[in-house]
Protein backbone atom coordinates (compact mmCIF):
# COMPACT_ATOMS: atom_id res chain seq x y z
CA UNK A 1 0.00 0.00 0.00
CA UNK A 2 1.18 3.51 -0.73
CA UNK A 3 -0.18 7.06 -0.33
CA UNK A 4 -0.09 8.04 -4.21
CA UNK A 5 -2.36 4.35 -4.74
CA UNK A 6 -6.25 4.03 -4.67
CA UNK A 7 -6.42 1.50 -1.58
CA UNK A 8 -6.25 -2.07 -3.28
CA UNK A 9 -9.28 -3.97 -2.29
CA UNK A 10 -8.67 -7.56 -4.17
CA UNK A 11 -5.81 -8.48 -6.58
CA UNK A 12 -6.69 -11.31 -9.24
CA UNK A 13 -4.25 -12.82 -12.42
CA UNK A 14 -6.44 -13.07 -15.20
CA UNK A 15 -5.48 -14.71 -18.84
CA UNK A 16 -5.87 -12.92 -21.69
CA UNK A 17 -4.88 -14.97 -25.52
CA UNK A 18 -2.31 -17.38 -23.50
CA UNK A 19 -1.08 -14.57 -21.26
CA UNK A 20 -1.85 -14.27 -17.62
CA UNK A 21 -2.17 -10.44 -16.27
CA UNK A 22 -2.98 -9.34 -12.96
CA UNK A 23 -6.03 -6.99 -12.44
CA UNK A 24 -6.79 -4.85 -9.14
CA UNK A 25 -10.59 -3.87 -7.63
CA UNK A 26 -9.56 -0.47 -6.14
CA UNK A 27 -11.82 1.11 -3.58
CA UNK A 28 -12.31 4.67 -3.38
CA UNK A 29 -10.02 7.76 -4.00
CA UNK A 30 -8.82 10.35 -1.76
CA UNK A 31 -10.81 12.93 -4.20
CA UNK A 32 -12.11 14.28 -7.79
CA UNK A 33 -10.46 13.09 -11.06
CA UNK A 34 -7.97 15.65 -12.17
CA UNK A 35 -9.88 15.78 -14.95
CA UNK A 36 -12.71 18.22 -13.03
CA UNK A 37 -10.25 20.56 -12.33
CA UNK A 38 -8.96 21.30 -16.11
CA UNK A 39 -10.40 24.04 -18.18
CA UNK A 40 -9.84 23.19 -21.72
CA UNK A 41 -7.20 26.11 -23.06
CA UNK A 42 -5.93 26.70 -19.55
CA UNK A 43 -2.67 25.39 -18.21
CA UNK A 44 -2.15 25.00 -14.38
CA UNK A 45 -0.16 27.12 -11.96
CA UNK A 46 3.43 26.20 -12.18
CA UNK A 47 3.48 25.24 -8.91
CA UNK A 48 0.40 23.10 -9.14
CA UNK A 49 1.72 21.67 -11.62
CA UNK A 50 5.22 20.53 -10.25
CA UNK A 51 3.18 19.47 -6.89
CA UNK A 52 1.26 17.45 -9.19
CA UNK A 53 4.21 16.15 -11.37
CA UNK A 54 6.54 15.11 -7.83
CA UNK A 55 3.16 12.93 -6.43
CA UNK A 56 3.17 11.13 -10.07
CA UNK A 57 6.95 10.10 -10.54
CA UNK A 58 6.93 9.08 -6.91
CA UNK A 59 3.86 7.01 -6.81
CA UNK A 60 5.04 5.66 -10.25
CA UNK A 61 8.11 4.81 -8.71
CA UNK A 62 6.39 2.67 -6.15
CA UNK A 63 4.29 0.79 -8.59
CA UNK A 64 7.06 0.27 -10.82
CA UNK A 65 9.44 -1.12 -8.19
CA UNK A 66 6.04 -3.74 -7.23
CA UNK A 67 6.58 -4.66 -11.14
CA UNK A 68 3.07 -3.51 -11.65
CA UNK A 69 2.40 -1.19 -14.44
CA UNK A 70 -0.72 1.18 -14.54
CA UNK A 71 -1.97 1.46 -18.34
CA UNK A 72 -4.02 4.07 -18.44
CA UNK A 73 -2.37 7.29 -16.97
CA UNK A 74 -4.88 10.33 -17.91
CA UNK A 75 -6.61 13.16 -15.67
CA UNK A 76 -9.50 10.63 -15.51
CA UNK A 77 -7.29 8.19 -13.57
CA UNK A 78 -5.33 10.52 -11.50
CA UNK A 79 -7.26 12.03 -8.34
CA UNK A 80 -6.68 14.67 -6.47
CA UNK A 81 -7.49 15.22 -3.05
CA UNK A 82 -6.30 15.51 0.39
CA UNK A 83 -3.24 17.94 -0.51
CA UNK A 84 -1.88 14.40 -2.71
CA UNK A 85 -2.31 12.77 -5.68
CA UNK A 86 -3.19 9.34 -5.93
CA UNK A 87 -3.32 6.90 -8.95
CA UNK A 88 -6.83 5.08 -9.60
CA UNK A 89 -8.09 2.95 -12.25
CA UNK A 90 -5.38 0.43 -13.23
CA UNK A 91 -5.73 -1.23 -16.19
CA UNK A 92 -4.80 -4.39 -18.41
CA UNK A 93 -2.99 -5.12 -21.42
CA UNK A 94 -5.99 -5.47 -23.81
CA UNK A 95 -4.49 -5.08 -27.41
CA UNK A 96 -5.52 -9.24 -27.71
CA UNK A 97 -9.08 -7.77 -27.83
CA UNK A 98 -8.51 -5.03 -30.56
CA UNK A 99 -8.71 -7.63 -33.76
CA UNK A 100 -12.04 -8.78 -31.59
CA UNK A 101 -13.76 -5.42 -31.49
CA UNK A 102 -12.19 -4.52 -35.38
CA UNK A 103 -11.29 -0.58 -33.36
CA UNK A 104 -9.57 0.50 -30.55
CA UNK A 105 -12.32 2.49 -29.27
CA UNK A 106 -12.32 2.41 -25.74
CA UNK A 107 -9.30 0.29 -25.42
CA UNK A 108 -6.67 3.12 -25.57
CA UNK A 109 -6.57 7.16 -24.68
CA UNK A 110 -5.69 8.68 -27.71
CA UNK A 111 -2.99 11.29 -26.97
CA UNK A 112 -1.78 9.49 -23.65
CA UNK A 113 -1.31 5.89 -24.89
CA UNK A 114 1.82 5.22 -26.48
CA UNK A 115 2.06 4.14 -30.06
CA UNK A 116 2.82 0.09 -28.56
CA UNK A 117 -0.36 0.29 -26.96
CA UNK A 118 -2.07 0.40 -30.27
CA UNK A 119 -0.33 -2.17 -31.37
CA UNK A 120 -2.92 -5.30 -31.53
CA UNK A 121 0.41 -7.13 -33.00
CA UNK A 122 1.03 -6.72 -29.56
CA UNK A 123 5.03 -6.87 -31.21
CA UNK A 124 6.37 -4.62 -28.05
CA UNK A 125 5.74 -5.21 -24.54
CA UNK A 126 3.39 -2.25 -22.20
CA UNK A 127 5.58 -2.10 -18.98
CA UNK A 128 6.89 0.77 -17.25
CA UNK A 129 8.08 3.12 -20.16
CA UNK A 130 3.86 3.30 -21.46
CA UNK A 131 3.37 4.56 -18.11
CA UNK A 132 5.78 7.08 -18.56
CA UNK A 133 4.67 7.66 -22.26
CA UNK A 134 1.41 8.31 -20.57
CA UNK A 135 2.74 10.81 -17.58
CA UNK A 136 4.07 13.05 -19.71
CA UNK A 137 1.22 13.94 -22.19
CA UNK A 138 -0.46 14.35 -18.87
CA UNK A 139 2.21 16.70 -17.75
CA UNK A 140 2.09 18.22 -21.30
CA UNK A 141 -1.77 18.75 -20.83
CA UNK A 142 -1.39 20.26 -17.35
CA UNK A 143 1.87 22.46 -18.92
CA UNK A 144 -0.02 24.03 -22.00
CA UNK A 145 -3.93 23.39 -21.73
CA UNK A 146 -3.79 21.54 -24.61
CA UNK A 147 -4.94 17.72 -24.78
CA UNK A 148 -1.85 15.72 -26.23
CA UNK A 149 -1.73 14.98 -30.03
CA UNK A 150 -2.59 11.13 -30.77
CA UNK A 151 0.98 9.06 -31.97
CA UNK A 152 -0.93 9.17 -35.81
CA UNK A 153 -1.08 13.03 -36.01
CA UNK A 154 2.54 13.71 -33.88
CA UNK A 155 3.86 11.34 -36.50
CA UNK A 156 2.89 13.87 -39.52
CA UNK A 157 3.50 17.13 -37.50
CA UNK A 158 6.20 16.94 -34.81
CA UNK A 159 5.41 20.88 -34.38
CA UNK A 160 1.96 19.72 -32.29
CA UNK A 161 3.70 18.55 -29.46
CA UNK A 162 5.87 21.30 -28.78
CA UNK A 163 5.50 23.45 -25.69
CA UNK A 164 4.88 26.98 -25.43
CA UNK A 165 8.40 29.16 -25.29
CA UNK A 166 8.92 30.57 -21.66
CA UNK A 167 9.02 34.25 -21.25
Amino acid sequence: EHFSVAHIRRAVAIEVDGVLQDAFALGASVGAPLARRLTPGQPLDPAEVLRLAAGLTDALAEIHSRGITHLDIAPETVSTGAGRLELTDFAVDNRAFMPLLGSQEGLVRPGYSPIEHHDASMAEPLGPPADVHAASALLFRLITGREPTPWQNRWRDPALSELPAIE
